[in-house]
C-alpha cells in the first residue's frame, strides 16, 4: 500500500512485518500474570511461560544470552540514546529543515537547505 506524504508517495509492504516486530514480554510479566488472582490472567501467564520456554529450547537453551534485535528494541534503544543526549545538551530550539521553499514533494534546493543549517 502507499501513503502520500509531504515529500511524495511512500510504498509500504507488510510482508514479514510480524516476524520483524515480535518482542518477548518483560520477564516480570510472566510471573506477574501467573500470580494473579484472576484465573484467565493466570492462564495467559502460563501460556506466555510455555512460549518463552519453547523459544529458549529452540535457540539451544541459551538463557540470559544476547537479546534478539527487534524493531521495537532498536527503537527503544535509539530513543533512550536520544533522550540522554538531549538531557546532556542545553538546546534552545528544535528546527525542521525544509527541502524547498515551495513545500512541494520531490524537489530539493541545496542552497536553501545549507542556509538553514
Amino acid at each position: 500500500f502507499g501513503i502520500r506524504h509531504f515529500a511524495g508517495e511512500v510504498t509500504y509492504s507488510l510482508e514479514g512485518w510480524m516476524e520483524k516486530n515480535v518482542d518477548k514480554p518483560p520477564d516480570e510479566a510472566t510471573k506477574l500474570f501467573q500470580s494473579s488472582s484472576n484465573k484467565i490472567v493466570q492462564e495467559i501467564g502460563e501460556a506466555i511461560a510455555v512460549e518463552v520456554a519453547e523459544a529458549a529450547a529452540a535457540s539451544g537453551g541459551r538463557g540470559g544470552g544476547k537479546k534478539t534485535k527487534t524493531v521495537s528494541l532498536s527503537f527503544r534503544q535509539s530513543l533512550s540514546s536520544l533522550v540522554q543526549k538531549l538531557n546532556q545538551a542545553e538546546p534552545h530550539f528544535i528546527r525542521c529543515v525544509k527541502p524547498n521553499a515551495e513545500k512541494v514533494p520531490e524537489k530539493f534546493t541545496s542552497k536553501l537547505v545549507m542556509d538553514q543549517l
